[in-house]
């Protein structure tokens, strides 16, 4: 086996290794911070924690278009949002028995949070997203962020919080921001080796850059969620778990995808394997925003039927 081969695949390994360690420490700085935000655990998990987890993504997305690979980007975000919402979320319901979610924003918001997520894959129709299409994408992020946060009530939270906690308080604040800031430099470093080590594999193989991203960089990065999903499913706070990967998806797709395009537009070569990955996608968001309007719960049929579509999709683009 090539050298080469061998030590891109170490990259790979140890860059995905990096992403997962340093958004897990994201994640616990993030959680710590939240204290100090007076909105509710659905609007908390889905702005600070699904920030938080989508940011190997992000970075990824940052040195893939810097690098002129944005089609790893964009691999990446639409596996990523099949991942969370059919592999990742499936098991969590069926290992939880069934996830229910208290909070009504994530009833009322469904279809504004399918359209978000969905928005790329319509702009994409023509296999191409231009910058423009990219600043629409932002312009989509902002204007719903600024609708969830209600960014007075969470300022009057946060002051209410530092009065009350004082000094404490505002050290704990910084020192959590501080480990934040550690947390996304060294996701960036992680990015950095997790594309190196793609882009060699994907030559070294013949496989497309899109394949590579919807499956080696989509897991990988999508196991933050994961591990906490997980965790806050079993301990009875489902609106954090699926409020992390409903603001995954619209991070993904708005946000992330969005700085990816005015970096480097993207187009398509490959008409199928975007077909298949958007249409999986689509699908996805579509029946998780049904489950939770319909009864705010997803149940372990519905979990299944979650999985059954993501061995559908990944049958599909393997076959």
């Amino acid at each position: 086996m090539p050298y080469d081969f061998i030590l891109n695949v170490f990259l790979l390994i140890g860059g995905i290794a990096l992403l997962i360690r340093s958004g897990l420490w994201a994640v616990g700085a993030l959680t710590k911070l939240s204290q100090f935000l007076g909105v509710s655990e659905y609007s908390v998990s889905f702005i600070l924690m699904a920030f938080a987890t989508t940011l190997p993504e992000f970075f990824v997305g940052l040195s893939a278009a810097s690098g002129g690979k944005p089609l790893l980007s964009l691999g990446n975000v639409f596996g990523s949002n099949i991942v969370n919402l059919g592999l990742i979320l499936g098991l969590i319901v069926l290992a939880s028995g069934g996830i229910k979610i208290k909070d009504a924003a994530a009833r009322s918001d469904s279809w504004i949070i399918f359209a978000l997520a969905a928005l790329p894959a319509v702009l994409m129709l023509d296999l191409k997203l231009s910058r423009l299409e990219g600043f629409l994408l932002i312009t989509a992020f902002f204007a719903y962020l600024g609708h969830l946060l209600r960014l007075k009530d969470v300022l009057e939270g946060k002051a209410k919080a530092f009065r009350l906690n004082g000094a404490v308080s505002v050290r704990v604040f910084f020192a959590q921001f501080g480990l934040f800031v550690v947390s996304a430099a060294l996701l960036l470093l992680a990015a950095f080796l997790t594309i190196k080590g793609a882009k060699g594999i994907s030559a070294a193989l013949g496989a497309s850059e899109l394949i590579i991203g919807l499956f080696l960089l989509a897991i990988g990065t999508s196991l933050p969620e994961f591990f906490f999903g997980l965790r806050a499913a079993l301990h009875h706070h489902e609106g954090l778990s699926v409020g992390n990967l409903l603001g995954a998806a619209v991070l993904n797709s708005t946000w992330v995808l969005g700085v990816t395009a005015v970096i480097a537009p993207i187009k398509m070569a490959d008409g199928q394997a975007f077909l298949i990955s958007a249409v999986a996608m689509v699908l996805l968001i579509f029946l998780v925003n049904l489950f939770v309007r319909t009864r705010l719960a997803i149940s372990r049929g519905e979990g299944l039927v979650l999985l059954a579509i993501y061995a559908v999709f990944f049958a599909a683009s393997l076959f």
